[in-house]
């Protein structure tokens, strides 16, 4: 996707997200065509939320089960960046009014060391483990803008649903022993 119909659909997202607007999948000519085009439209968008949520500390993998690619009519997991001040340490309060309708998806959230070396080989839990400075239990914070997550949507409707939704993580990292 050329860089300026990116911009142009990540900004229409982003003032439908400011304006509480409902959920709809972008429409053409704004509409990704392949998963290269949402990622492309992603990439503008979490740019544009950078100045008001911080830099990128994360990523979320998303549609990770045959079942949900199956329900969001996907064949292949997704990715999202999670932004500075959307992570909160436990004890950490949410105010229910600044979401649309709220959803909590029960995660597992991996601290990352240091860079795993890219090999030809594959990786088993002892040549990663040295990477990893900690797992935990996280909860997210999801506000769906009234899409209607229980109803399946096809193409990269969930993938672009995914760059609209509010991700708020909370949770505290303990050591791997």
């Amino acid at each position: 996707m050329e860089d300026i119909a990116a911009e142009r659909a990540a900004k229409s997202l982003l003032a439908e997200h400011k304006a509480s607007q409902r959920y709809k999948t972008l429409a053409p000519p704004q509409a990704p065509a392949t998963i290269s085009d949402a990622y492309d439209i992603q990439e503008k968008y979490v740019a544009l939320l950078r100045g008001e949520y911080g830099d990128a500390v994360g990523y979320k993998v998303g549609l990770t089960s045959a079942t949900m690619q199956a329900f969001c009519g996907i064949d292949h997991p997704i990715a999202g960046v999670v932004l500075a001040s959307r992570v909160h340490r436990s004890g950490a309060t949410a105010r229910r009014s600044d979401f649309g309708r709220l959803g909590l998806e029960f995660e597992i959230a991996v601290r990352i060391k240091s860079d795993v070396p890219i090999t030809a080989g594959s990786y088993s839990a002892e040549t990663i483990a040295p990477h990893i400075d900690g797992v935990c239990a996280a909860i997210e914070l999801v506000d769906d803008r009234d899409a209607g997550l229980f109803q399946p949507r096809r193409s990269f409707a969930c993938g672009g649903q995914f760059l609209e939704r509010r991700h708020r993580a909370f949770g505290i990292c303990n050591d791997i022993a």
